[in-house]
């Protein structure tokens, strides 16, 4: 290698990282190189031919051609011992009867690319990580699609027979006699009654399990209201000869809610208490102002809340395990709705004991304004 080629290899070095030089003749046959070349294309044994060296076919390069243009840079892919090609850019120079070839790593297009595989990592982690999170969420409502199927059969099945029997006491003439037939018909009613309540159930947990739950927002005063959303309850109470104390205070609240929506979250908590109370029991509803929210309450006469049932009251099929007073049994799912749909308007819903005996309910939605006042 003469001063000049020195020089320019050093210059060379000076501006890249990671080069390669080899010096050949016009045959191909490798005079020199340095010993980062042999180290990478054939694990530090000596490069001999320019056939070696370059993955393309060694005899379509055309040398002489390249080296006309020595500052314009070519891309070829470059053996290595590990067997995996790496690209490198190269420039070629004349050198008397010689060649030089001086080949680089772009460094920058390098640091792109890893970073690059490093975006493409983590994003493979993070789709992977929400895969596992979704086939344990499929795994989880796959089970309690399961729960549900179990559930609705189990509790289904009582009331189908029910109605299985008394129509074929009717049938048979066996309600001829006086009265027999309207206590048939009534007990028929009521089992309808029951399955209709437990499907409307399992429709609503299907509806808001899917995010799908839509609310009809209207504005109305809780005064004027709350006889009508506790019609149903009241004729409950009165049948179990249950006093039903309705005490909305003095000044009416307006709230902007889903009527009918929040009718059902105050039909579950109320007929709750209704079921659990005793004959001649009293339960309250209160309705008051708490920092600018409507808060509506509850309070039964029954045995109360177990201690270690409250934090499994508005999960799915969460039950306390204490019997209803009514005699009535319950699918757990009427707290997980009436939470749902409060949570939905933007407010709370608790339960606690009461100071003496008794459970009391409550939930909360934003109120609109208070006796009249914004």
């Amino acid at each position: 290698m003469n001063h000049n080629t020195e020089h320019l290899v050093m210059e060379y070095t000076k501006l890249n990282n990671l080069i390669f030089y080899f010096l050949f003749d016009a045959a191909g046959n490798v005079l020199e190189h340095n010993a980062f070349a042999s180290q990478f294309i054939k694990n530090g044994v000596p490069v001999r031919h320019m056939k070696e060296v370059f993955v393309d076919f060694h005899d379509r390069i055309n040398y002489q051609e390249l080296a006309l243009i020595p500052e314009k840079e070519h891309v070829f892919s470059i053996n290595s011992h590990s067997g995996i090609p790496e690209s490198f850019y190269f420039s070629f120079l004349k050198d008397g009867e010689d060649y030089l070839a001086l080949g680089r790593l772009d460094v920058l297009e390098l640091e792109t690319f890893h970073v690059k595989l490093i975006e493409l990592n983590n994003e493979v982690s993070n789709i992977s990580r929400d895969l596992h999170k979704s086939n344990a969420e499929l795994k989880k409502m796959n089970e309690l699609k399961n729960y549900f199927l179990g559930m609705a059969v189990h509790d289904l099945r009582k009331p189908i027979s029910v109605i299985k029997g008394y129509v074929s006491l009717i049938l048979n003439g066996a309600a001829k006699a006086p009265g027999r037939l309207e206590e048939f018909l009534r007990s028929i009613d009521n089992s309808v009654l029951g399955m209709e309540s437990l499907v409307n159930n399992f429709l609503d947990v299907s509806v808001i399990e899917s995010g799908k739950l839509k609310l009809v927002m209207t504005e109305f005063g809780i005064k004027e209201s709350i006889n009508e959303m506790l019609v149903l309850n009241r004729m409950k109470a009165e049948n179990r000869k249950i006093n039903l104390i309705i005490d909305t205070g003095d000044k009416d609240i307006i709230i902007k809610a889903d009527k009918a929506k929040l009718q059902q979250v105050l039909d579950n908590i109320t007929g709750n208490a209704i079921e659990y109370t005793p004959n001649g029991g009293t339960v309250t509803v209160n309705v008051r102002e708490q920092n600018g929210m409507a808060e509506f309450s509850v309070e039964d006469e029954g045995p109360g809340l177990p201690e270690n049932a409250r934090e499994k009251l508005f999960k799915p099929f969460g039950k306390t395990g204490v019997v209803k007073a009514s005699g009535e049994k319950s699918t757990g799912l009427g707290l997980l709705i009436s939470k749902k749909i409060v949570e939905e308007h933007g407010g709370a819903i608790g339960a606690g004991n009461r100071e003496g005996k008794g459970a009391r309910f409550w939930f909360t939605v934003p109120q609109i304004q208070a006796g009249g006042q914004q």
